[in-house]
Protein backbone atom coordinates (compact mmCIF):
# COMPACT_ATOMS: atom_id res chain seq x y z
CA UNK A 1 0.00 0.00 0.00
CA UNK A 2 2.85 2.38 0.79
CA UNK A 3 4.29 1.77 -2.68
CA UNK A 4 0.93 2.61 -4.28
CA UNK A 5 0.68 5.86 -2.29
CA UNK A 6 4.14 6.95 -3.45
CA UNK A 7 3.25 6.09 -7.02
CA UNK A 8 0.01 8.10 -6.78
CA UNK A 9 1.78 11.05 -5.15
CA UNK A 10 4.44 10.99 -7.87
CA UNK A 11 1.78 10.90 -10.57
CA UNK A 12 -0.06 13.84 -8.98
CA UNK A 13 3.18 15.81 -8.74
CA UNK A 14 3.89 15.11 -12.41
CA UNK A 15 0.37 16.30 -13.31
CA UNK A 16 0.79 19.55 -11.36
CA UNK A 17 4.18 20.25 -12.94
CA UNK A 18 2.73 19.57 -16.40
CA UNK A 19 -0.20 21.90 -15.77
CA UNK A 20 2.16 24.61 -14.56
CA UNK A 21 4.25 24.45 -17.74
CA UNK A 22 1.21 24.25 -20.01
CA UNK A 23 -0.33 27.32 -18.40
CA UNK A 24 2.95 29.24 -18.83
CA UNK A 25 3.09 28.28 -22.50
CA UNK A 26 -0.53 29.33 -23.04
CA UNK A 27 0.03 32.67 -21.28
CA UNK A 28 3.00 33.48 -23.54
CA UNK A 29 1.06 32.54 -26.67
CA UNK A 30 -1.74 34.98 -25.80
CA UNK A 31 0.32 38.15 -26.11
CA UNK A 32 -1.70 40.72 -28.01
CA UNK A 33 -0.88 43.50 -30.40
CA UNK A 34 -1.41 47.13 -29.34
CA UNK A 35 -4.62 47.24 -31.40
CA UNK A 36 -6.27 44.50 -29.37
CA UNK A 37 -4.85 45.41 -25.98
CA UNK A 38 -6.59 48.78 -25.65
CA UNK A 39 -9.44 48.78 -23.16
CA UNK A 40 -11.97 51.09 -24.76
CA UNK A 41 -15.72 50.61 -24.38
CA UNK A 42 -17.38 50.59 -26.80
CA UNK A 43 -14.68 49.22 -29.07
CA UNK A 44 -14.03 51.76 -31.85
CA UNK A 45 -14.95 50.76 -35.39
CA UNK A 46 -11.50 51.92 -36.50
CA UNK A 47 -8.38 53.07 -34.67
CA UNK A 48 -5.33 54.61 -36.25
CA UNK A 49 -1.98 53.95 -34.58
CA UNK A 50 0.99 56.12 -35.47
CA UNK A 51 4.56 56.35 -34.27
CA UNK A 52 5.44 59.02 -31.78
CA UNK A 53 4.02 60.44 -28.59
CA UNK A 54 1.06 62.56 -27.66
CA UNK A 55 1.30 64.98 -24.77
CA UNK A 56 -1.85 66.45 -23.30
CA UNK A 57 -1.32 70.07 -22.26
CA UNK A 58 -3.29 73.31 -21.88
CA UNK A 59 -3.45 73.72 -25.68
CA UNK A 60 -4.97 70.28 -26.31
CA UNK A 61 -8.46 70.40 -27.83
CA UNK A 62 -11.20 67.80 -28.07
CA UNK A 63 -12.71 67.86 -31.57
CA UNK A 64 -16.13 66.36 -32.28
CA UNK A 65 -17.89 66.00 -35.62
CA UNK A 66 -21.17 67.49 -34.46
CA UNK A 67 -22.68 69.08 -31.43
CA UNK A 68 -25.37 66.46 -30.96
CA UNK A 69 -26.09 65.76 -27.31
CA UNK A 70 -24.54 62.28 -27.14
CA UNK A 71 -21.24 63.25 -28.77
CA UNK A 72 -21.01 66.42 -26.69
CA UNK A 73 -21.76 64.49 -23.47
CA UNK A 74 -18.95 62.03 -24.26
CA UNK A 75 -16.53 64.89 -24.94
CA UNK A 76 -17.57 66.65 -21.72
CA UNK A 77 -17.07 63.44 -19.75
CA UNK A 78 -13.57 62.99 -21.19
CA UNK A 79 -12.74 66.62 -20.44
CA UNK A 80 -13.92 66.15 -16.84
CA UNK A 81 -11.69 63.07 -16.47
CA UNK A 82 -8.68 65.07 -17.66
CA UNK A 83 -9.58 67.96 -15.35
CA UNK A 84 -9.87 65.73 -12.28
CA UNK A 85 -6.67 63.81 -13.12
CA UNK A 86 -4.46 66.68 -14.28
CA UNK A 87 -6.21 69.97 -13.54
CA UNK A 88 -6.21 70.79 -17.27
CA UNK A 89 -9.36 72.26 -18.80
CA UNK A 90 -9.66 70.98 -22.37
CA UNK A 91 -11.80 72.97 -24.79
CA UNK A 92 -14.32 71.17 -26.98
CA UNK A 93 -14.60 72.32 -30.60
CA UNK A 94 -16.52 71.13 -33.63
CA UNK A 95 -14.53 69.80 -36.59
CA UNK A 96 -13.88 72.38 -39.27
CA UNK A 97 -12.29 72.25 -42.69
CA UNK A 98 -9.04 73.26 -41.01
CA UNK A 99 -6.33 70.70 -41.78
CA UNK A 100 -4.35 71.30 -38.58
CA UNK A 101 -5.20 68.45 -36.23
CA UNK A 102 -2.12 68.80 -34.06
CA UNK A 103 -2.68 68.37 -30.35
CA UNK A 104 -6.29 67.25 -30.75
CA UNK A 105 -8.31 64.32 -29.50
CA UNK A 106 -10.90 63.61 -32.20
CA UNK A 107 -14.26 61.86 -31.97
CA UNK A 108 -16.26 61.09 -35.07
CA UNK A 109 -19.48 59.16 -35.45
CA UNK A 110 -19.12 58.80 -39.22
CA UNK A 111 -17.84 55.54 -40.66
CA UNK A 112 -15.50 57.24 -43.15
Amino acid sequence: MNKNMRKTAGLLLLCFISLFFLSAIKKNSQKTSPETSLSIIPTPFRMEHRNGTFTVNSKTRIKIDSFDKTTRDIALYLASLFKSATGLILEIDEFTTEKNTKNTISFSTSLN
